[in-house]
Parts: C-alpha cells; structure tokens; sequence
C-alpha cells in the first residue's frame, strides 16, 4: 500500500485561513440581522437541522485530521484542521443562533413545557461553551509542532461533552 504524502503549500494554507475567517464573519453578521426574526418553533427545529449537518461536517473533517496525525502526515492533518476549525465556528454560530431562537420562542408563549425550554436553552449554552472549547483546541493543535496527543485528548473529551449536551438538548427541545 503506497501512503501519498500531501503537502500544503503556506499560500493554500494561507487562503483556508482567511476562507476560516470571511466565513466566520459572514456567519456573524448573518447572527446579527437574524436576531430581530420573530420567535417560531419550527424554525428553532430547522436551525437544529442545520447543526446535525454541520455536525456531521465536522466528524468528517475530524476523521482525516485523526487519519493524519496517526499516520504523521502533519501537513495534511494541517488542511484537515483549518476545515474542522471553520466548521466548528460554523456550528458556534448555528448554536447561538438557536439560543436566541429559543429565548424568543419562550419570550413569546411558544410552548407547552417552560421547564423543558429553559432547559433546553441551558443545554444550548452548554453545548456552546463545549463547541468553543473545541475551537480552541483545534486552535492549539494547528500551532503545535508536532500536535501533541494531550491536546487531542482534551479535544476528544471536549467532543463527548458536546456530543451529552446535545443529545440532552434534542430530548428537552422535544418535551418544549
């Protein structure tokens, strides 16, 4: 079995981070202009759509960043963590998004369990919290030469903390 070694030239890796961050900011300003839109529950479901998506995303970058760093391709881990960087800023976005939405739904009446909303907005936070956690740590690894497995191991618990907020934030949403 040949193993290609791919190399990503400083100007490629250059141009992801500055698509990390026009994304970002695009996101931001998206957030910002969105935050007037009257409550709707359907719509917090269809933010919540979106996530599972970019979630799904952000597995699939983390497996190749994994792949990579396993075998010590660190240059096309490199390409890889600057994807799943952008996706977890995505998703951070995606989340604080879906808060307001749920701060709106509850501001507004729209629901048939206030206790299961506000623990769903909690969960969100959470969730939130865990996912810039995550940034941080995908961050870290990205400048650490070589990435060492103590921060992927921090990153991997970050990921299953999420993985708990958000199964507790599908189930409250469900009972809101």
């Amino acid at each position: 079995m040949s193993h290609a070694i791919t190399t990503v030239s400083p100007r490629a890796r250059r141009g992801a981070g500055l698509l990390s961050v026009l994304r970002a900011f695009a996101l931001t300003a998206a957030l910002l202009f969105s935050a007037a839109a009257p409550a709707d529950p359907v719509r917090a479901e269809q933010i919540m759509q979106v996530i599972r998506t970019e979630r799904a995303l952000l597995d699939s970058h983390m497996m190749y960043v994994n792949m990579y760093l396993d075998s010590g391709n660190i240059n096309a881990a490199q390409f890889s963590l600057s994807m799943a960087y952008s996706d977890a800023i995505a998703l951070n976005a995606k989340l604080a998004e879906l808060s307001n939405e749920l701060r709106s739904s509850r501001d507004a009446g729209q629901y048939t369990n206030l206790q299961a909303l506000e623990r769903a907005i909690q969960f969100c936070d959470v969730a939130r919290k865990n996912m810039q956690m995550i940034q941080s740590y995908l961050l870290t690894l990205q400048m650490e030469r070589p990435p060492s497995q103590f921060t992927r191991m921090l990153l991997s618990t970050q990921f299953q903390l999420f993985e708990i907020k958000m199964r507790d934030l599908q189930q409250a949403m469900s009972e809101a």
